[in-house]
């Protein structure tokens, strides 16, 4: 205990030391002094042990970093210390580099040859799944000991690659680059191109094929991109042939399915499938018919009436030998996908039934509109076409600057587009009142510095094209979204100019109420960074980590454009909590490691889904966006009960919540 008469009694020092200690009912210390831990490094000299740990490259520094610990005489001084590995150790710090810059692809550098040599690789690996074979590209380790040999062990940071590559591209740039040859482990056949297309041709349309070798998975083997508007003119039967690399086994297996006695008189089996191939087995009617016809009058073998019915087939044969279907919308997003391509069609029948030629010529398909140019917008256009009905969904769509007047696929894709579209086309009308609002929004200079250093946005987020990236285009954009909170029903010019009315008189009002708001968000999470960058050595690194990713979450360039409202509302809060769990840590934070024991797994099925709804061009649904904000109030209640939460939420809420989640 430090005597009460010590100036430093009240003052709570982690390091102290004592001239005099006096025992009474206790031991006290008297003439007391503080001591700063970096006093003893200073002067600890050769007596001070170092120990690294955790050694990683650091893709923004372009570093290979490691944390290092010191101790005096058994007693730790410093627990937790990011420092460069280079100093330490060269040949780890080398190899690190290696590894996790250029093997990983982390590295941000304009070298040409890793570019050409990273195409070679993937150019093998799409050979794997083509071929479905992982043994197709040697080892890593041997593209590994490449790159180990090649580059000099004295680099192993960004700067010192840069000055080594150039010296070395202009010595012999062509031993900087890898030899296909010698990263294949076999020769590759000549017919492999030919055997597994990279697209397939119709009506002159190219449509891409993607190959993926994952067992399980839903797309695991060929996949066929269909331009939504050919999907109601495509036959299943076309498709039955797959591509000829893998027709011999689809074959084979098809006749493994025929009964005990037909097979018998086919052996050997394999030799009867590449017989049938041999004799020009392929065609564009319907693989089964094809393949039945030919038992029937080469090998005299009747096969029986729904041995390959297509019901049995789908079940029986391994999901790689059916075609996978993705159907591609006019924007490039996914519709739907499977193996079926008639229940696809069916599901998505308004899109398939939609022609682009009939809607350029009947006024849609315009680009470039900046303002209103038709008298109505039709909820739904049908035109007779060749003897078909034609249906499609009028919208405006958003095209950063301008707007296009589409025909789209489904009610759906209309409604998601109309709003955004009619909302762009007031801001392009309103273009020059919003940029002497923008000049009016106090801090904006200051404003767009902290937005500027925001991390990249999480994997799962949609991304929105945009020319004009900056912070005051993203906040006119979300007032503007405010100002015409009904633009989805805007259909007909009078309203547009009712609407734009409206608007003009909300327009600054809001613009300077969401700045202040978001001018506040900004200041506090640079406060809050900054204090978890100065605790980053005496606070748990798991529980500094979690808080990092929250901020990350929440905060990240382009936040202002996708936040839904009800959250935006709430991030002060979502701010707040953050800042009690640091003061909570900083006073030993009981309870923290458990508490994040139970967030983890909850945060990490939400980022798994949304990265899948974001791969298969999905937007999140509802229900998942919901889940997000609950987890956020979870927090709020483990972590920073004082400060309440929105809404009641609990494991079991959650779990709830997530049932309703689709797949």
């Amino acid at each position: 205990h430090i005597s009460s008469q010590s100036g430093q009694a009240q003052r709570e020092a982690r390091w102290i030391m004592a001239a005099e200690l006096v025992e009474t009912s206790r031991l006290y210390a008297h003439q007391v002094a503080r001591i700063r831990p970096e006093w003893i490094e200073r002067t600890g000299g050769d007596l001070m042990r170092r120990t690294y740990f955790d050694s990683h490259w650091d893709a923004r520094l372009g570093e290979v970093m490691v944390f290092e610990q010191t101790s005096l005489h058994g007693l730790t001084v410093t627990p937790r210390r990011r420092v460069r590995l280079a100093p330490v150790s060269r040949a780890d710090a080398h190899a690190i580099f290696v590894q996790s810059a250029i093997m990983d692809r982390s590295l941000s550098s304009s070298a040409g040859f890793l570019k050409k040599n990273a195409d070679v690789v993937d150019e093998l690996r799409r050979y794997e799944h083509k071929l479905r074979r992982p043994d197709v590209l040697v080892a890593d380790d041997d593209v590994y000991q490449f790159y180990m040999a090649l580059i000099p062990e004295d680099v192993c940071d960004s700067k010192g690659f840069e000055a080594w590559r150039r010296r070395a591209e202009r010595e012999d740039g062509e031993r900087l680059l890898m030899d296909p040859r010698r990263l294949a482990r076999e020769p590759l056949a000549q017919s492999a191109g030919w055997d597994f297309p990279d697209a397939l041709e119709f009506e002159q349309q190219s449509m891409a094929l993607r190959y993926r070798f994952d067992p399980g998975s839903a797309d695991d083997g060929v996949t066929l991109e269909i331009p939504v508007q050919f999907l109601s003119r495509l036959t299943v039967e076309q498709f039955d042939w797959l591509v000829p690399g893998l027709l011999g086994e689809k074959v084979l297996a098809m006749l493994k399915l025929l009964p005990k006695l037909s097979r018998r008189e086919l052996l050997p089996l394999a030799g009867c499938a590449r017989e049938f191939l041999a004799a020009g087995g392929q065609g564009s009617g319907a693989l089964a018919d094809a393949l039945r016809e030919y038992l029937r009058m080469q090998r005299g073998v009747q096969v029986p009436e729904g041995a390959w019915r297509r019901s049995r087939l789908e079940q029986e044969l391994a999901p790689y030998l059916l075609m996978n279907f993705r159907v591609m919308g006019v924007e490039g997003n996914c519709l739907g996908e499977g193996r079926d391509l008639l229940r696809l069609g069916a599901r998505l029948v308004a899109c398939s039934e939609t022609d682009t030629g009939s809607a350029h010529h009947s006024g849609y398909g315009s680009e470039g509109i900046r303002h209103w140019v038709v008298d109505t917008l039709p909820m739904v256009f049908e035109e007779r076409s060749q003897g078909r009905l034609v249906r499609g969904y009028p919208a405006l769509v958003d095209r950063g600057d301008s707007v296009a007047l589409a025909l789209l696929p489904s009610a759906e894709a209309a409604a998601e587009s109309h709003a955004p579209g009619v909302r762009r086309l007031y801001a392009l009308d309103a273009s020059r009142e919003m940029r002497k609002q923008v000049r009016r929004i106090p801090r904006l200079e200051a404003m767009e510095l902290m937005h500027a250093v925001l991390p990249d946005a999480p994997d799962y987020v949609m991304p929105v094209q945009e020319d004009d990236d900056t912070l005051a285009r993203a906040l006119m954009d979300r007032v503007v979204d405010h100002a015409m909170p009904g633009a989805g029903s805007i259909r007909d010019e009078a309203s547009f100019r009712h609407a734009a009315a409206e608007a003009d008189a909300a327009l600054w009002c809001g613009a300077e109420s969401l700045a202040a708001s978001i001018h506040d968000i900004l200041v506090e999470y640079r406060a809050l960074t900054a204090l978890r960058r100065d605790e980053e050595s005496v606070l748990p690194a798991a529980s500094l980590e979690d808080i990092e990713q929250q901020l990350a979450h929440l905060l990240f360039r382009g936040f202002v454009r996708v936040i839904p409202d009800e959250a935006l509302a709430n991030y002060p809060r979502y701010l707040h909590g953050v800042r009690n769990r640091l003061d909570k840590l900083r006073r030993g934070g009981a309870g923290d490691g458990r508490k994040l024991a139970a967030i983890v797994p909850l945060w990490n099925r939400f980022t798994a889904r949304a990265a899948e709804h974001a791969m298969r061009a999905r937007r999140p649904d509802a229900a998942l966006v919901r889940y997000r904000w609950m987890i956020e109030e979870y927090r709020i209640s483990l972590f920073a009960q004082e400060l309440g939460t929105a809404y009641r939420v609990s494991p079991k809420l959650l779990e709830l919540k997530w049932q309703s989640v689709s797949i």
